[in-house]
């Protein structure tokens, strides 16, 4: 079976790496047209605030249409950053992913439920191309479950958002949704600063 590595999900695209015992290859969902400044967001590696949670919605015909076929085992995932522009690192990092069947799963909260695979928490100081991160186990995707992928750390001091790429003009749904602070416990707070039907 091939093992499907998620190396990139530049806020505008996901990038899925298949791998057989000879040889890796690469999917890459959505077209990262264009990518978020020092201090706009959504930003997974946002950190003109403290902190910042984000979500982003990835449909299923998005991913079957960049090549993810049933099945896939998806070991990892990254995001594309085009300037770092001096970000610090970024504390207590982390991903989660979660499966739905719901069409708009951001439209009114944050999604909620039992990951299907998430990293470590980990320092991170976002660097210029792909920033990828290992799952603590793989999932199987099963071909019609859409996700929703959850970045999240928390620093105690400011800095620049690092420019990551993004798709815009998304259309029929709430694509991302994100929660930034000068202040402690952003990553368990339900509150929210803004969303986009037109940007991931």
């Amino acid at each position: 079976m091939k093992r499907y590595l998620s190396t990139l999900f530049s806020l505008a695209a996901l990038l899925l790496a298949a791998a057989s015992a000879t040889a890796q290859t690469f999917v890459t969902v959505g077209t990262g047209t264009t990518s978020n400044t020092t201090t706009s967001y959504p930003a997974p590696f946002g950190n003109y605030y403290w902190g910042a949670r984000h979500q982003f919605f990835v449909t299923a015909a998005q991913l079957s249409a960049a090549g993810l076929p049933s099945g896939a085992q998806v070991q990892s995932m990254g995001f594309n950053v085009t300037n770092t522009n001096g970000a610090a690192a970024h504390q207590s990092f982390q991903i989660r992913v979660f499966t739905t069947t719901a069409t708009n799963p951001l439209s009114a909260s944050w999604f909620s439920g039992t990951p299907v695979a998430q990293t470590t928490t980990t320092n991170h100081t976002p660097v210029t191309g792909w920033n990828q991160f290992t799952f603590t186990s793989p999932f199987t995707w099963n071909g019609t479950d859409n996700l929703v992928i959850e970045t999240c750390f928390n620093n105690v001091s400011y800095n620049v958002n690092a420019s990551t790429q993004w798709t815009t003009t998304l259309s029929g749904a709430t694509f991302s949704r994100w929660y930034r602070a000068d202040a402690t416990g952003v990553c368990t707070s339900t509150l929210t600063t803004g969303t986009s039907t037109t940007t991931r």
